[in-house]
């Protein structure tokens, strides 16, 4: 099962958005819960998608939600709200919003999918030409460009002094953008 939090579920309607907007606030490290509580208290509108995670501990299986965006919350408000976002001394940084019609829109999408049970998992997306780390494996913080050839994602460590390079094969799980 998936969990979205989500305060004023109305706001995801398909109309048109009101005078309220998107932000999207980076958190100190694992206080996203908090602040969606905090925010929740205060009666501030905020999404904070969250994934089920299953395991056994003894003889038992709980179940813990974890954010689908480590870091992230999406708060949608007026400037008071910002503000009380502020307040909470969870917030490190606000992002500018470029295209709040399409953060809407993807939003949404990803409320419906939590609110159908569908299980969601997040994932980097990664573009052709974006610097990558390598993270995991024994090639483990060789950095360098990735590239798609035939499907598959390749990470480029370039030579720029003869302007050459080699590519390797890796799985996009292994890599982290730089």
């Amino acid at each position: 099962m998936a969990h979205g939090e989500c305060a004023e579920h109305g706001h995801y309607g398909r109309g048109e958005l009101n005078d309220k907007r998107w932000m999207v606030l980076q958190t100190k490290p694992r206080s996203e819960k908090q602040l969606a509580r905090m925010l929740r208290a205060r009666g501030v509108a905020h999404f904070l998608p969250q994934g089920a995670s299953r395991r056994k501990t003894q003889r038992r299986w709980v179940t813990s939600y974890r954010p689908l965006f480590p870091g992230y919350l999406f708060l949608y408000g007026e400037a008071e709200d910002f503000s009380a976002s502020l307040m909470t001394n969870k917030v490190v940084n606000a992002l500018p919003v470029q295209d709040p019609v399409q953060l809407h829109q993807e939003l949404y999408r990803i409320h419906e999918l939590l609110t159908l049970g569908v299980n969601l998992s997040a994932e980097p997306v990664l573009v052709e030409g974006d610097p990558v780390e390598i993270v995991s494996g024994s090639l483990a913080g060789l950095r360098g460009k990735v590239v798609r050839l035939d499907g598959q994602s390749r990470v480029i460590l370039g030579v720029k002094m003869i302007n050459q390079g080699v590519s390797i094969l890796v799985e996009e799980w292994m890599l982290r953008r730089v």
